[in-house]
Order: structure tokens, then C-alpha cells, then sequence
């Protein structure tokens, strides 16, 4: 089917979040992250395709599977595509998708993350939460959101396994954990080199922005901090980069 105007403004005001608030929905790119949406039984509202790549096998493959889910399938040029999407080198397939309802488990342990504002950076620490088994991710107010394209992007899917929500107040948040009993651990520059574990269960993982660190209240909380061994000059890791570390060590499964 033809891509209608209305349908094109829609998608490109879901860049914005005003907008991706307003309709619920939000823009994925990619083969990858488009056929794992399928898979993962997101609700698709409907899928747009660069006319140049739709006679490629995997163009054809993932038709296949929108039509098994009657999802519409609309087409466009290179210009209209272009002007769509939201990457440099836009891929050619795009996906338009509900917003799933935000909760995390009320057990199990936690990833918390405060002020994290590069989209890059959420995206890969969601991907490498979801390599490591953390299912339950916190996002402080502050945070890029979560439906931000680049971030998305960044997920390579991985937003679609794990359970979040977003914007909290995290004081609160974490203070409430301590009353339940959870042991909380931080990354901090004071922190000890000893090797980070839990000596209880449940727990929950705090890691902040390398520009300014966790919130110095919320530090007050915490059980046990932790410093990442270095022997270089360099002054921080990235705060994905940290978070891998982090999380390889206290992985759950």
C-alpha cells in the first residue's frame, strides 16, 4: 500500500516525545529489531518498506511474517524513507509500535541507573542487562527516554526482554528497597577495589552518568560501594562500558 500523508506525519512526529506520548507509540528501524519486535509478540501497528529493498529475500522473509500477523505493509520512495527516518544510513524498514505498559517485577533483583542522558549509552546498557539476566531495569528522572530512537537503536531488541519504567523519583525508590530488605550496591569513585558481590539477597545495582555520578543522597543508601580497577590515566569508563563490568560480576544466570 502507498504511504498517505497523514501516516507520514505521524511517524515522523513519533522523533518527538510529546508525540510519542500523545499516541503511545514509538519508531523502531531495522531488520533485527523490526523482526524481533514480531517474535517477541509486539503490537505492530504497521511496518513501512524503501520500494528499493522490497524484492530483497529478507524484505520478502519479513513480509511473510507481518502477513502471518496481518500487519499492514505501506511502501515508500527513498525520499519519503529519508526524510522518516531518524538514522544517518536509514535502513529501509521501519516499524511503528504500541508502547508497552512499564512495570518491573515486584521481587528479584534490580538495575538502577541515574541521569543517564546519552541515548547510546541506555541503549547498550539495556542490551547488556538483558545478556546478563537483569530483567528489572529503574530509570531515574533525568534519564533520556527510553523510546528515544537512539536508543532504541541501541537495544539491537533488547527493549523487548526486559521489564522497566521510567522517570522515577530514586531516593524513594531505593529508600523503599531498603525497607523490604535489599541490599543495595553503587559504583562509586570512593569506592573499595575489592571484587564487587552480594552477600545478600535480593539486591540492586546502582550506576550513574561518568559526568556526575549517582546522586551523593541516594549514595548515603547504599550497602556496599564499589570502584572498577583501573591502571591506566584514564579519568572514568564509560558509563556502558562499567555497567558490562558490573553486571558480568553479579550476573544471575
Amino acid at each position: 500500500m502507498k504511504l498517505t500523508q497523514s501516516l507520514k506525519k505521524k511517524i515522523t512526529s513519533l522523533k518527538h516525545k510529546k508525540y510519542r506520548n500523545q499516541y503511545n507509540q514509538y519508531v523502531v528501524e531495522g531488520f533485527k529489531i523490526t523482526e524481533e519486535a514480531f517474535k517477541t509478540d509486539q503490537e505492530v501497528h504497521f511496518i513501512v518498506v524503501n520500494v528499493s529493498i522490497a524484492e530483497d529475500r529478507k524484505t520478502k522473509d519479513l513480509f511473510s511474517l507481518a502477513r502471518e500477523k496481518s500487519i499492514p505493509i505501506y511502501d515508500a520512495d527513498d525520499r519519503d524513507f529519508q526524510k522518516l527516518s531518524s538514522l544517518e544510513t536509514p535502513p529501509g524498514i521501519l516499524a511503528v509500535i504500541e508502547k508497552k505498559k512499564e512495570f518491573i517485577a515486584e521481587d528479584g533483583s534490580y538495575l538502577i541507573l541515574d541521569c543517564i542522558k546519552d541515548p547510546g549509552n541506555l541503549g547498550t546498557i539495556i542490551r547488556t542487562a538483558d545478556w546478563f539476566g537483569f530483567e528489572n531495569i529503574v530509570i531515574g528522572e533525568g534519564s533520556v527516554d527510553m523510546y528515544n530512537p537512539k536508543v532504541l537503536q541501541s537495544t539491537m531488541g533488547s527493549v523487548f526482554h526486559v521489564h522497566f519504567i521510567q522517570n522515577q523519583n530514586l531516593f524513594s525508590f531505593v529508600r523503599d528497597l531498603k525497607k523490604k530488605g535489599y541490599q543495595i550496591i553503587a559504583t562509586s569513585s570512593d569506592g573499595d577495589e575489592e571484587k564487587v558481590k552480594v552477600h545478600q539477597n535480593p539486591f540492586a545495582v546502582i550506576m550513574g552518568s561518568e559526568t556526575v555520578g549517582i546522586d551523593k543522597e541516594i549514595l548515603k543508601l547504599v550497602d556496599h560501594k564499589y570502584r572498577i580497577k583501573g591502571c591506566g590515566k584514564a579519568e572514568s569508563l564509560n558509563v556502558a562500558v562499567a555497567t558490562g563490568i558490573v553486571l558480568s560480576k553479579l550476573a544471575l544466570k
